[in-house]
C-alpha cells in the first residue's frame, strides 16, 4: 500500500466519523462551558446557579439532537447508526459518572 492510498483511506475514514466527531465535540464544549460558568458564577448552598440550569437544559437539547439523528437515519438514510450510538453512550457515561460521584 503506497502513501497515496493510505492518505485516501484516512480521508475516507475521517469522512465517516465527521458527524460523530461534531457530536462529541458539542457535548465536551457544552460541559466545559457549564464548568466555566460555575467557576465564574458559583452556585449557593440552596440556590442553584446558571451552570445547573445549563446542565439541565442539556437534556432536552440532546433529546432533540437524538430525535433528529434518528429521523435522518431511519427516514432519510443520510447518517450511519454510529451517531445515534454516540448520544446513547454519552448519556450512559453521564449517568455512570453522576452515580460514581454520589458514592464518593
Amino acid at each position: 500500500m503506497d502513501v497515496n492510498n493510505k492518505a485516501e483511506l484516512f480521508k475516507i475514514k475521517a469522512e465517516q466519523f465527521k458527524k460523530e466527531f461534531k457530536i462529541v465535540l458539542f457535548y465536551i464544549l457544552y460541559i466545559v462551558f457549564c464548568f466555566l460558568v460555575e467557576y465564574f458564577s458559583p452556585s449557593g448552598a440552596h440556590a442553584p446557579g446558571l451552570s445547573f440550569f445549563l446542565f439541565i437544559l442539556l437534556l432536552p437539547i440532546s433529546i432533540l439532537l437524538f430525535v433528529y439523528d434518528c429521523y435522518l437515519y431511519f427516514y432519510k438514510n443520510k447518517i450511519n447508526s454510529k451517531s445515534i450510538y454516540t448520544h446513547i453512550l454519552f448519556w450512559i457515561s453521564i449517568i455512570v459518572i453522576l452515580f460514581a460521584l454520589k458514592h464518593i
